[in-house]
């Protein structure tokens, strides 16, 4: 009566804990019945049997009711004139039931949502392919290489099926596409195993076929997301630009840019390999930067080099070491530039003076510790 999981399970029970401790409950006594079977909360609050049970079982436990009855013993029975072999229990027959389904189904075999890799959704519908092919005899042989294109042919078809149906009935005509199809501008065509490629003009190029006329998906597919992912993790987890190049010498996919971005900003190898690079929080400006006044009469200054100066003769020249000094107006960002012989204290009171000569004598000076300032 029972499927051999709850059978084991029941003899176990019954072998744990003898049948005289059983009891049962009748539905009408029972507080659990009184909550599952529905009831309102101001009945609920009164409700004798949902707070403190049935009376009997308030009661010694030996006037409580048993309404249950102990499996008669195997001397009883034989004392009947029943047998050992009456009580074996009959194994259970396996019936097989053929059916049939109608090829000309437009549900599809094999659900590709299930599947969230493009290579393992290819090997799983070339295993059914071969089950169907050899009349359900499995064979343990590895998969050829044409059994994984045939695969891979259909799994492509029943996607274009599903996004350009009115594309590919038209070009099954013979007949021209409306300027309203998506696919009017690309030249498509039907090739010789009925997939949907764009026409182009390569077919002078020594490329391959499958190059000249790319396979044509929809990006909203989820063949088309499995693809873009697997291309993706082949190039070593690579950048929009190069995961869209790759897949463009193979398949033709509407809105693939915006997808391939997409997919790769939720790829989680990618985000843990480059993540966001925070920025250190700057402090506020000084007043010196934000206060408006007259140009460079609040300067910054700072050196910049060594350059190598060559002195003397054309012939015969020394060369030394120069700086520059770079004054900066702090408001208007005005830039002045003086070369500085050395890093000596006099040198910068020298260029300083020809700063002041020519910009005016400013009322501030910022600098680093450098001790040519002090």
């Amino acid at each position: 009566r029972f499927k051999t999981f709850e059978a084991n399970r029941i003899a176990k029970i019954q072998d744990l804990i003898p049948p005289q401790r059983w009891k049962h409950v009748d539905g009408l006594q029972n507080p659990a019945d009184v909550g599952s079977r529905g009831i309102l909360a101001k009945e609920i609050k009164e409700h004798p049997l949902w707070w403190t049970g049935p009376d009997w079982l308030k009661q010694n436990q030996s006037n409580w009711p048993s309404k249950f009855t102990a499996p008669p013993s195997l001397e009883a029975l034989q004392s009947l004139g029943v047998t050992k072999d009456c009580l074996q229990l009959k194994e259970k027959e396996e019936v097989t039931l053929q059916t049939t389904t109608d090829t000309a189904s437009t549900e599809p075999v094999i659900d590709i949502t299930r599947y969230s890799s493009y290579i393992q959704l290819v090997r799983v519908t070339a295993w059914v392919f071969r089950v169907v092919t050899r009349s359900n005899l499995f064979s343990s042989t590895p998969l050829a290489v044409s059994e994984l294109s045939n695969a891979k042919t259909w799994l492509i078809k029943q996607a274009q099926a599903q996004m350009f149906p009115n594309t590919i009935k038209l070009l099954k005509k013979k007949n021209a596409l409306p300027l309203s199809d998506p696919l009017q501008s690309l030249n498509a065509f039907l090739d010789k195993d009925g997939l949907l490629r764009i026409g182009g003009r390569l077919s002078q190029s020594i490329k391959d076929y499958e190059s000249q006329h790319p396979l044509v998906l929809h990006g909203k597919h989820y063949l088309s997301t499995l693809i873009i992912q697997s291309e993706h993790k082949r190039l070593c987890h690579a950048g929009p630009k190069l995961t869209l190049g790759s897949l463009q010498d193979t398949y033709h996919i509407i809105s693939a840019r915006r997808v391939v971005r997409k997919l790769i900003r939720e790829c989680v190898v990618c985000k843990r390999a480059s993540p966001k690079i925070t920025t250190q929080l700057m402090g506020q400006l000084p007043s010196a930067r934000v206060l408006p006044t007259f140009a460079n009469e609040r300067v910054s200054v700072d050196y910049a080099g060594p350059f190598t100066l060559k002195i003397g003769s054309v012939r015969k020249p020394t060369c030394r070491k120069a700086y520059v000094a770079v004054f900066v107006c702090l408001v208007t960002k005005s830039c002045h530039i003086e070369l500085v012989s050395d890093l000596s204290a006099e040198a910068f009171l020298a260029t300083l003076r020809r700063f002041v000569s020519r910009r005016g004598k400013p009322t501030q000076i910022w600098s680093d510790l450098f001790s040519t300032y002090g």
